[in-house]
């Protein structure tokens, strides 16, 4: 890790323990760097930082403000009622 990353992951770990958690698009404004340079980054942090449906937390609070499971399980079981439709022409 180059110095100019471990001043990254400060920045992000300071803001992630002053909201609880922070979407991955404003970590990357808050850096001024791409989506992509935040996640090499936090693959850097050797797992103290997570990306967890598109926002960064850290690892080690359980109690962080991420979008929970069951709202990620609802979203990805609707289907679109199309669906339904293909599957009676067959």
């Amino acid at each position: 890790m180059n110095g100019r990353s471990a001043v990254r992951l400060e920045r992000l770990r300071e803001a992630i323990r002053r909201h609880g958690a922070l979407p991955l698009a404003d970590a990357a404004t808050l850096c001024d760097v791409s989506e992509m340079t935040v996640r090499r980054d936090i693959a850097a942090s050797n797992g103290a930082i997570v990306s967890f449906g598109g926002h960064l937390v850290m690892a080690d609070n359980p109690n962080s403000r991420s979008p929970t499971i069951s709202m990620r399980r609802e979203t990805a079981t609707r289907r679109p009622s199309n669906v339904s439709a293909r599957r009676s022409c067959r």
